[in-house]
């Protein structure tokens, strides 16, 4: 599936970003195994394909989201689809059909008794065990702002809510070590101001700033990674790590103050974030989907990701959006990465993956500058026919490692984006 498509007035040469550099810079890093799964908790081998980026325009990064990767601070990474304990899926949802669920609108009713105390007021009148979505979905900017303490003159706390540039503070740093040790059973020695900064602050993507007929929203003047800071009465109890890109909203982390789990902070501050897509959509058009990393079915704490509707799942070898309830049946029969869409060659579903799938749908470049001895090297494996120049200056080298490296990468983030990025050894 190319940009344009899935984007309508995409341009690849012409819808960047306002002074966005004109070149994404990485390192790839190959194949990094792993023994240990951190949602299932088995000790079970899979694999992650990943890279570093020197620099990431916030551009080819809604690209790479769209193709299923994630970044954890400046690296990128993608699961190897044919070893994995744990599938899981790219999921969005479309902020601009977003319904709220009865859970939802019981987590702003939890902020707005804690703000307002003796003083607060139902949201509605109506029978609390129902909701009426066109009443709230149509108002839900203005509701989810309700509570914020520049909107309540007869507040008994002060909520406010705070949007800046990713970066370092001790401040964020104390909160991050709270959370991580209770509420993740996280070894002190593991939670580090080191660890923090690389995680959640520091990254590559470039801060590109709105176009000027846009200006300021929310404080907000330019893509690129922010935290979105919690305060009641000017005390830090939670941290939403988003990356503000062309299309989406992607929500990298939520980090909140155990002393207030009761206030269901994490579903109240992805509600915030959907409303602070829908606040922005309405000067930049095309930025309307809110990106929820990704979705493992079978695991239990992510089931709520399903619940911000309507949303959808990536199909792991066209990158084609399925509609979320399509995909269900598929994910509850296969305990492996499944296609959602019949394999454009075969017709059918898979219910297992491997990179000879991609390959099968990945478009091939221009390789007539290959020699006939090089074309016979090549010929062995028909991966290695898909990447043009690269495949005379590895081979003339002999750097065989390198140059499946290089094809592997190719086919996960296809023909566009490797136009795009600059690769850096």
């Amino acid at each position: 599936m190319s940009s344009s498509d899935e984007y309508p007035h995409f341009s690849l040469q012409s819808s960047k970003p306002q002074d966005s550099p004109s070149r994404t810079r990485i390192t790839l890093h190959g194949l990094t195994p792993t023994s240990h799964c951190g949602y299932c908790k088995k000790d079970e081998y899979s694999r992650v394909f990943g890279f570093v980026a020197k620099t990431l325009t916030t551009l080819d990064y809604q690209l790479l989201i769209d193709r299923g990767w994630r970044r954890s601070g400046v690296y990128i990474y993608r699961l190897d689809y044919s070893i994995c304990c744990c599938p899981y899926y790219t999921i969005r949802c479309d902020t601009s059909l977003f319904k709220m669920t009865k859970h939802h609108k019981k987590a702003i009713k939890s902020i707005g008794k804690m703000v307002m105390g003796p003083n607060y007021i139902p949201l509605s009148t109506k029978n609390p065990n129902s909701i009426d979505h066109d009443d709230f979905s149509s108002h839900f900017y203005d509701l989810i702002e309700k509570y914020d303490s520049e909107n309540c003159r007869d507040a008994e706390n002060q909520l406010r809510v705070v949007i800046e540039p990713a970066a370092y503070s001790d401040e964020k740093f104390n909160l991050y070590s709270k959370y991580q040790k209770i509420v993740h059973k996280e070894k002190e020695e593991k939670t580090t101001p080191g660890s923090f900064n690389q995680f959640l602050c520091r990254n590559s993507l470039t801060r590109d700033k709105f176009p000027d007929s846009v200006g300021t929203i929310n404080g907000i003047d330019s893509y690129g990674a922010h935290h979105m800071l919690y305060y009641l009465n000017n005390k830090l109890i939670a941290i939403g790590v988003i990356d503000i890109l062309p299309y989406s909203i992607s929500s990298v982390y939520f980090i909140y103050d155990p002393d207030y789990s009761k206030l269901s902070l994490g579903t109240y501050g992805a509600l915030r974030e959907i409303a602070l897509v829908r606040k922005l959509s309405q000067s930049l058009p095309d930025l309307k989907y809110y990106q929820l990393g990704y979705y493992i079915h079978s695991c239990v704490k992510m089931a709520y990701k399903g619940q911000f509707k309507p949303s959808e799942l990536l199909d792991p070898v066209q990158n084609k959006w399925v509609p979320f309830e399509d995909c269900v049946e598929l994910m509850n029969e296969a305990p492996y990465f499944t296609t959602f869409l019949p394999h454009p060659v075969t017709n059918k579903i898979l219910r297992r993956i491997n990179i000879d799938d991609e390959l099968q749908v990945c478009p091939s470049l221009d390789i007539s500058n290959i020699s006939p001895e090089e074309g016979e090297i090549i010929g062995k494996k028909e991966i290695y026919s898909t990447i043009g120049d690269f495949s005379v200056n590895f081979l003339r080298e002999n750097n065989y490692d390198i140059f499946e490296l290089v094809c592997m990468y190719y086919v996960s983030v296809g023909k566009d984006l490797y136009d795009r990025i600059d690769l850096v050894f």
